[in-house]
């Protein structure tokens, strides 16, 4: 393959001017793809199927080039995916950009910094075709150079699919550039390569996505979308479908079942404990223990604390009998500051000083 093969494609020319591209042979430097590249020829050229002629003054291309992407870097992608992205949806990934314009012997040059990705597939041949997609009038003057792709599709072939593509209506390609990327008709070259280097950016984090669901990197925005779908009714239908695990009875009880048996429980628990706390006081009463005037207090304080209650009775003093003295002698109305023996007891068995008790009662005499 001779180092400069070229071909080049028009749409008819009747508008003002129209995109052409044609192909120029790549060859692998020792380390490293060259840096300067041969991107137009000079004079008057066709392309090997015949159309043109096409008519280049480099340093007219030139001055309209660098007029009209301004401070920006021109862009090469990948098999003109630029032109085609809003076709089929995948990233327009740049494998270079044209830093700088040179005419040598009325050719066009320029200077190419490539991405680390497309210098590895240029010295592996993977790909091997330079193709410029410039600008002309209908007389076939060439105006500027608006991009740039890797190609690997024979001449011929490639104007082929590009008439496929585009068709042979009257056009300006340029402006189908600019809709592919979903810019406007005016945008200028700095944001054409400011959103191609965005959409680098996008193409790696959908990659690393479509790995995610099992899909290969450069999988269409349209096959990711559906795998999302499928993965989400799959999981809704699952969360649907799945009925709710069957407690083992073995471990688990209903709880309303629960809640009733709990509800059994503390009644016969009350009930015992006032079973308890009766039969205490009983006791207590029997044996002298509390007199009829602290019944009240017994049940309340033997319910509450039965063993309490219990320790109380067992040390508290027993009562003589009603009416008697201990050892049988008839007791006296009045004892002590004027009290009974019932009033006595309840002194002796709650250590309330007598005399504080008369007053307390007298009081309460009065005020009643």
């Amino acid at each position: 393959m001779s180092h400069r093969q070229l071909s080049a494609h028009a749409a008819t020319p009747t508008a003002d001017q129209t995109i052409a591209a044609h192909a120029i042979g790549l060859e692998p430097g020792q380390d490293a793809p060259a840096e300067w590249v041969h991107l137009l020829p000079g004079g008057t050229f066709r392309g090997r199927d015949g159309r043109g002629p096409y008519h280049v003054d480099a340093q007219a291309v030139i001055d309209a080039t660098r007029a009209h992407h301004g401070s920006a870097d021109i862009p090469i992608d990948y098999d003109h995916q630029i032109l085609r992205a809003r076709e089929n949806g995948r990233p327009a990934i740049a494998a270079g950009w044209i830093k700088e314009l040179e005419a040598r012997n009325g050719e066009v040059w320029g200077r190419v910094e490539w991405t680390a990705a497309a210098s590895a597939h240029i010295q592996a041949r993977e790909y091997r075709y330079l193709s410029p997609v410039f600008r002309h009038q209908p007389d076939g003057t060439v105006r500027q150079i608006a991009a740039a792709a890797l190609i690997n599709i024979p001449n011929l072939d490639l104007v082929a699919l590009a008439g496929q593509d585009f068709g042979e209506r009257p056009m300006d390609e340029y402006q189908t550039l600019l809709e592919a990327l979903g810019l406007k008709p005016d945008a200028t070259a700095e944001q054409v390569a400011a959103h191609t280097a965005s959409l680098t950016v996008a193409a790696t984090t959908q990659g690393e996505i479509a790995q995610v669901l099992g899909l290969k990197p450069d999988a269409a925005p349209g096959d990711i979308k559906a795998a999302v779908e499928k993965l989400a009714t799959a999981a809704h239908g699952a969360t649907q479908a799945a009925p709710p695990a069957k407690p083992d009875p073995a471990e688990y009880v209903p709880m309303a079942a629960f809640q009733e048996l709990q509800g059994q429980v503390a009644a016969m628990q009350a009930s015992a404990a006032e079973t308890a706390a009766h039969g205490a006081v009983e006791e207590a009463t029997k044996a002298g223990k509390l007199s009829p005037a602290l019944r009240d207090w017994g049940l309340e304080y033997a319910t509450k604390d039965l063993p309490g209650f219990q320790a109380w009775a067992e040390k508290a003093p027993a009562l003589a009998a009603h009416g008697a003295q201990p050892g049988g002698a008839a007791r006296q109305a009045t004892g002590a500051a004027g009290l009974d023996a019932d009033e006595l007891a309840v002194c002796s068995q709650l250590g309330i000083d007598p005399e504080t008790y008369k007053k307390t009662r007298d009081a309460e005499k009065e005020t009643a």
